[in-house]
């Protein structure tokens, strides 16, 4: 006789939307199988065994562990969500009634759960050579029960039975754990039919510029700097397999003399991509002020980890201590394309704010698509001691962030102006530069088409009269993908009113009489506009109210 548990989610994947946000929480539900597998002695005889369940608990956790040579291991528990399944007087499970063609087959009992998942928690993320470490969650169950197995016993069972309770614990405990991988995505899912439109995110710039050396001869006068105004639009997010980034940028003066706005030349900008991975030896505080947190009572060592990487019993055992003076470690890495410079320069006259007596409200837009390195290239990082990543390639990774580790992503612009002094007959270069952050997300996999029966097809093309033809209708019958629900945001709006169907339904018409014509009603939406002019990579243009200039890449 053997008993065994084992935990079945729904799913093995919890699905969060939108940013990190406490006040949001999500289901985590399924069952813990109890199984008991019948037991034969002698004569093949059947043994009836009770079971009785005293405790079932389970956990939901979620682990924060890096490793470096110049921090050492750190480990931060993200949350710890405890149930009892079994209610407060212990539950008697038997197999008494199994018949003798089924007697191989154990007996199972299904109880289910519904665990609330925080919604601020990171994604499940692997980090490491191997990816151990990073951020993981698990589901554990423990099971204390007593076995009772004195019905249908015999003589010579009974002597063995009895020595064997003398000397083990009559109380038994028994575990389970499940891999849980938590997925963030920007937004719901959308169909299949339908493409994700992101929305451009607006960034003003004010230009920040050192006051000038005062050996310097020529410089460009801080007054100008200050009435020059910079807009930066890009996406509000990019998807991590992308392999270019939308960019425009925008200049105009304000309040400006006018023989100054003739006295500037703009040379062209050059941008760059980085990611910026942190670790850090303790969390920060600003994520356990953002998030809460368990307290420290419930954090490593205080409170061990119910599954944590071998690197910590080495360090527990040992009794290593953590480095000092490295509490944190910052890597950077350029994304962008080997095969550019991110190099844009000017041609033809640059004297791009000289439009007359009267200041011009229009912006002058400079539009370009930066190309990006493979999404699945890595970045060699130098050999370096003092750093958490020698010798180790990294990835490109989405944005994110957690207690020990965090992914930052920003592009860097650097725009270069001249400005002309008509007395000394010299030309100031100078270059303002700013960084602008972005966001690289992994878009959420649109859902499976539903399984189409062959009558609901048939179904179909009377009401409407269309032809359908033999492949279509095999297409639409056989379907490997099992039936879907349509995405919430396809029923309700984000304020959780209910959307109506433009669609009517099809009259109804009784068993045996003939289906009134009807006129097919189509709904139409607006096609997007294939007017917006395309940029090819490394290319950007300017324009203005009054004249065009092109820009090429150096």
């Amino acid at each position: 006789m053997a008993v065994s548990i084992e935990i079945v989610p729904f799913s093995s994947n919890v699905d969060m939307y939108g940013k990190a946000d406490a006040g949001f929480a999500y289901s985590l539900s399924g069952h813990v199988s109890v199984s008991i597998s019948p037991s034969c002695f002698a004569f093949k005889r059947y043994r009836k065994t009770d079971l009785l369940l005293q405790s079932l608990e389970l956990t939901f956790e979620g682990q924060n562990e890096m490793h470096s040579d110049a921090m050492g291991y750190s480990s931060a528990r993200l949350c710890r969500i405890t149930k009892e399944l079994v209610p407060q007087e212990p539950v008697l499970l038997s197999n008494e009634g199994i018949g003798t063609s089924n007697v191989n087959e154990p007996c199972r009992w299904n109880i289910i759960f519904s665990l609330t998942i925080p919604g601020w928690l990171p994604a499940s993320t692997g980090y490491g050579s191997d990816g151990t470490l990073g951020v993981s969650y698990n589901l554990f169950a423990t099971a204390k029960f007593l076995i009772d197995s004195h019905s249908h016993r015999d003589s010579w069972s009974t002597g063995i039975s009895s020595l064997y309770s003398s000397l083990c614990s009559p109380e038994r405990v028994i575990k389970a754990e499940k891999a849980i991988l938590v997925r963030r995505f920007p937004s719901p899912p959308l169909p299949s039919n339908e493409d994700c439109a992101v929305e451009d995110a607006t960034f003003y710039i004010k230009p920040d510029v050192q006051p000038p050396d005062e050996n310097a001869k020529v410089f460009i006068p801080l007054d100008v700097w200050s009435k020059l105004q910079i807009l930066v639009s890009i996406p509000e997010y990019t998807d991590i397999k992308s392999h270019e980034l939308p960019f425009t940028l925008r200049l105009r003066t304000k309040n400006m003399k006018v023989e100054d706005r003739k006295r500037i030349q703009l040379l062209g900008f050059s941008v760059n991509v980085y990611q910026k991975e942190k670790c850090r030896q303790h969390p920060s505080h600003e994520y356990v002020n953002r998030y809460p947190l368990p307290p420290a009572s419930e954090q490593p060592p205080n409170l061990p980890l119910n599954r944590p990487h071998r690197l910590g019993y080495v360090f527990d055992s040992l009794c290593i201590p953590l480095p000092h003076g490295h509490r944190e470690q910052i890597c950077t890495v350029s994304l962008l394309s080997p095969t550019s410079n991110g190099q844009y320069q000017a041609e033809g006259p640059n004297y791009v704010f000289a439009d007359g007596e009267t200041e011009s409200t229009s912006w002058f837009t400079l539009q370009c698509v930066i190309p990006l390195s493979p999404a699945d290239a890595t970045h060699d990082i130098a050999d370096d001691a003092t750093s958490p990543w020698a010798g180790q390639t990294i990835a490109r990774r989405p944005t994110f962030s957690s207690p020990l580790l965090s992914v930052r992503h920003q592009v860097s612009i650097r725009l270069s102006l001249g400005y002309d002094y008509p007395d000394l007959e010299e030309t100031a270069w100078e270059a303002f530069t700013f960084n602008v952050p972005i966001r690289f997300e992994s878009v959420a996999p649109k859902p499976a088409k539903p399984t189409i029966s062959s009558s609901l097809s048939l179904f179909a093309s009377t009401v409407t009269g269309e032809a359908i033809t033999l492949e279509e209708e095999e297409g639409l019958a056989s379907s490997s993908s099992p039936p879907v629900l349509p995405a919430y945001s396809e029923l309700f709006y984000s304020n959780g009113d209910r959307k109506l169907d433009p669609t009517p339904l099809p009259l109804y018409s009784p068993p045996g009489v003939p289906v009134p014509a009807t006129t097919e009603l189509t709904s139409t939406s607006p096609q997007p506009s294939n007017e917006v002019s395309s940029h090819e990579k490394g290319t950007c243009d300017l324009r203005s109210p009054s004249n065009d200039h092109n820009l090429c890449a150096s």
